[in-house]
């Protein structure tokens, strides 16, 4: 994996709200670092024993994920 920039204010927010049972929705202006804070996420998730079978993690930038439609 890539060297993530840390980001230690806005991983905290989504750690403390891993338990709320709502949408996370994270936004910025174009290469502000979204998708590497979901990375630091992912990562943090998975350190802290949860399964990668309970993480989505999609990028729909990916042309794996061309033919989703809603």
């Amino acid at each position: 994996m890539l060297r993530l920039i840390n980001r230690p204010e806005y991983l905290q927010q989504l750690i403390e709200n891993k338990d709320v049972n709502l949408v996370k929705i994270v936004t910025g202006i174009r290469r502000c670092g979204k998708s590497s804070l979901l990375d630091l996420y992912h990562q943090y998730l998975t350190e802290n024993n949860v399964l990668d079978s309970h993480i989505i993690h999609m990028n729909l930038e990916s042309l794996r994920y061309r033919d989703l439609t809603v």
